[in-house]
């Protein structure tokens, strides 16, 4: 995801108007990749998944549904907020 984002530049595509709909794009696949990293670590550090999964507005607890139906994008409603969060794994100097 990092590269995917390093590669296409969601910054320069938000300064210019008619690249707008290629910007949701990014920032979606983007948010439906963060997504599907929660799930694949939810096993192996459930916490860190749980804070990714309700960053990206995904409030019900993501061990309450089955896999099949937190991988459908029904969940992931395009139009969706992302919410300001602090680093999930901050910087150790």
């Amino acid at each position: 995801i990092n590269k995917y984002l390093d590669t296409t530049a969601p910054w320069s595509l938000a300064k210019e108007p008619d690249k707008k709909d290629r910007l949701k794009t990014v920032l979606f696949c983007a948010g439906a990749g963060l997504r599907a990293v929660a799930l694949f670590i939810f096993p192996f550090m459930p916490g860190s998944a749980q804070k990714i999964w309700s960053q990206l507005c995904l409030e019900e607890p993501m061990n309450k549904r089955p896999l099949a139906e937190n991988l459908s994008f029904k969940l992931f409603a395009p139009k969706a907020k992302i919410k300001k969060a602090k680093p999930l794994f901050p910087r150790v100097e």
